[in-house]
């Protein structure tokens, strides 16, 4: 890295380590997991996901069903 006389840092060397860490960090922030389904037998819209060892199922009366991937819900599963 290079200093400039305003004190600003300019990089100067594009294999610098932290600019290569800064870029890893910002790819993995960008990654959502979408979890919303539609059950194809009850017609709800259902959010289903873990917190520890609890399985927590959200369901949603007013959510958009356009195009939501298909998946049977835990009650109608049983």
């Amino acid at each position: 890295m290079k200093e400039t006389p305003n004190s600003w840092i300019i990089q100067i060397d594009p294999y610098d380590r932290g600019q290569n860490r800064r870029e890893k960090e910002k790819r993995s922030r960008g990654v959502s997991v979408f979890n919303v389904r539609l059950c194809p037998t009850c017609s709800r819209v259902h959010e289903a996901y873990y917190t520890g060892a609890i399985h927590i199922t959200n369901y949603y009366d007013s959510f958009p069903k356009y195009k939501l991937k298909s998946l049977t819900c835990i009650q109608c599963d049983e």
